[in-house]
């Protein structure tokens, strides 16, 4: 096994050039994995309060390079701090939690307040001036090209919803339609200069740029049409480059929308809906977007190695045929799943990732 065979360096970098292949769309040698796992499960991995990891870049990085350290090189290395960013920078006030994800409160109580809406500075406004410092601080700490770049970050549809709050949010998308597409305006206006920022910050000529907008698998497929697809798509469009991938991430239901996900314009589609039966999107769109997922993380949290090895052979059966995939959860790691379970998920990975079409008994 090449988890074992080789120094976590040199697995880190065979599994990047995998995923760079797959993300291309291309037939890789092997079946790569990303491992997403946020603050509520690492600060328990480390043993600390989540509000302490978030609240302290030390306890952040530390708590990263433990689960690095533990699995293979595998997991983020960069600032995360969940959904509260991009919020916080309109003004938003962030409700912190002694062992949850903090999250951010909704701003705009009326549609009027909607017009006062003011775009904010992308690197002086809310918390993102902490986000900031956490990056210099870990770039300091570890090698600079080690660190995620900040090429990742809300889109403009989660951020509208969590500003606007989720309920009046869907009632002002049939009541109000205007007062939606101003304040999409302005959100997407945002994120495409949050995104010039960060890169000019990162001092590095990005290869990938991510947007999460979680919310747009609530909407009908006339909706998404109406209030997602133009805005999501033409923020693609800005921020596409000949030698960089665009990533796009929805981890709410999305089959009903299916059809138009390619009309983003995305490379890959990461951790779709848990539930997600991988047979049908690859069917579907496996053919236009690279499909990064989808093994469920409750299962992951309540299975047996046994069950998670065979859950792991049945996602890549699905996956693997034809390239354009890459192995991971439907969302992320949940938190107190068992490292015999992350560890038998790699183990699986390398286990079936090179046998594509054939037919599979376990030993």
């Amino acid at each position: 096994m090449v988890v074992t065979n080789l120094s976590i360096k040199d697995f880190i970098e065979i599994n990047n050039l995998r995923i760079e292949a797959a993300f291309r769309h291309e037939k890789t040698d092997a079946i790569p994995i990303i491992i997403y796992a946020s603050g509520p499960f690492l600060s328990r991995f480390v043993g600390i309060k989540t509000i302490e990891y978030y609240r302290d870049p030390k306890n952040m990085l530390n708590a990263q390079l433990a689960f690095r350290r533990r699995f293979y090189g595998l997991g983020i290395l960069g600032p995360e701090y969940g959904v509260i960013v991009e919020p916080s920078a309109f003004g938003a006030k962030i409700i912190w939690r002694e062992n949850e994800a903090p999250l951010p409160e909704p701003l705009l109580k009326k549609p009027e307040d909607i017009d006062k809406l003011e775009i904010p500075e992308p690197l002086t406004s809310g918390f993102i001036p902490t986000v900031v410092a956490t990056y210099r601080y870990m770039c300091e700490k570890v090698k600079k090209e080690y660190v995620d770049p900040l090429s990742g970050a809300l889109g403009p549809l989660d951020i509208a919803v969590l500003l606007r709050g989720q309920d009046r949010f869907l009632i002002d998308i049939k009541l109000n339609p205007e007062i939606i597409h101003k304040l999409l305006k302005k959100t997407s206006e945002f994120c495409d200069e949050f995104a010039k920022a960060r890169e000019e910050l990162s001092e590095v000529e990005w290869t990938s740029i991510y947007f999460g907008d979680d919310f747009a698998g609530f909407l009908s497929p006339e909706d998404f049409k109406k209030f997602y697809l133009p805005y999501a798509r033409s923020l693609f469009q800005k921020h596409k480059r000949k030698s960089r991938v665009c990533l796009w991430h929805c981890d709410a239901p999305t089959e009903h929308i299916l059809e138009f996900i390619p009309e983003l314009g995305i490379d890959a589609f990461l951790w779709p809906c848990p539930d997600t039966d991988l047979a049908i999107y690859k069917k579907k769109i496996g053919d236009k977007v690279t499909l990064v997922g989808a093994l469920h993380p409750d299962l992951l949290l309540r299975g047996t190695p046994i069950e998670v090895e065979e859950a792991c052979r049945d996602q890549i059966r699905k996956g693997a045929p034809g390239g354009g995939y890459v192995f991971s959860l439907g969302g992320e790691i949940i938190p107190n799943t068992p490292s015999n379970n992350i560890e038998a998920m790699i183990r699986s990975v390398e286990k079936y990732g090179k046998l594509y079409h054939e037919e599979i008994k376990l030993e």
